[in-house]
């Protein structure tokens, strides 16, 4: 039989909301662990006071400051890994999420899935030459990353690198592998993961001043490690990119019918000050115990 599944969960704001989500996720299929972004003292003050009482939802002590494509991404997501590891809960999966994630299927049906496909690994993992770039060169202001001016200058160091190669080489090319921050992967994958973080530190130093380590890390460290015999290039994810460019759309009621009919378990990204008609019928779904 399968162990529980623990959900980890990075967020920064919108604390109504992530309480939402928290209680929605803990049930009898899983946990819930939460980082805090450092930069939130309100959000984490106020989760710290709801959760006392809340069986199987921790919220970390230790936080980060988290900034948008920053190296802070991905100590946050190592701390969480962590976390869930020094527990001593056995877990089967662990399935990272943001506070503004939903399940978009009951709690039964996606461990029933997890379970049958067990012990493949959801993350999406894919390798292109424009990918270079992002590892290869000094990325500058990771913590202000998002002002145009400091994002037109790490473009330009991509673009000399790209058409000039000139840059840092820190990774063989043929070894660069990306794909989404988000994904759903096996606790023995992750504590090798971890093992080899805590064993060669220098490695996971390579990746400061780089652009959006989160979505390169995990995954070349899955290549590395010989872990991708067992990758289903899928990270079970719905999310609307259309007409959107560095943020995925803020899914409302009117794309119900179109995240039910998908094969996804996990939506992103909802915003309930927005619309809190499709996290409540979204919640109600996941609640389902027929399935």
């Amino acid at each position: 039989m399968m162990n529980r599944i623990a959900y980890l969960v990075m967020c920064h704001k919108n604390g109504q909301q992530v309480m939402t989500l928290i209680n929605s996720l803990v049930s009898e299929y899983a946990d819930v662990y939460v980082h805090v972004d450092k930069k939130n003292d309100e959000l984490y003050l106020s989760l710290s006071e709801s959760l006392n009482s809340n069986f199987g939802a921790y919220l970390l002590k230790e936080r980060v400051a988290v900034s948008w494509g920053g190296f802070s991404q991905l100590e946050a997501i190592i701390l969480l890994i962590k976390t869930m590891l020094r527990s001593g809960i056995n877990y089967s999966y662990a399935s990272l999420i943001s506070g503004q994630d939903l399940l978009i299927k009951p709690h039964a049906q996606f461990y029933k899935y997890l379970e049958i496909c067990y012990p493949q690994e959801f993350i999406e993992l894919e390798r292109r030459p424009e990918f270079d770039a992002r590892i290869n060169t000094f990325q500058v202001g990771t913590s202000i990353g998002r002002y145009k001016c400091v994002r037109a200058f790490n473009y330009f160091l991509r673009y000399i690198y790209n058409h000039m190669h000139i840059g840092i080489k820190k990774f063989n090319v043929e070894d660069i592998y990306k794909g989404g921050e988000w994904w759903t992967l096996t606790e023995k994958s992750l504590r090798s993961i971890v093992e080899f973080v805590d064993e060669n530190p220098a490695y996971m130093d390579k990746f400061k001043y780089t652009m959006c380590a989160d979505e390169h890390f995990i995954q070349m460290l899955i290549k590395k490690l010989g872990i991708d015999g067992q990758v289903c290039n899928n990270n079970l994810r719905y999310i609307d990119w259309e007409n959107c460019k560095d943020n995925p759309k803020i899914l409302t009621n009117d794309d119900y019918e179109r995240i039910m009919s998908s094969s996804a378990f996990i939506g992103r990204k909802f915003d309930m000050e927005k619309d809190s008609v499709i996290c409540d019928r979204l919640i109600e779904y996941s609640r389902k115990k027929d399935c």
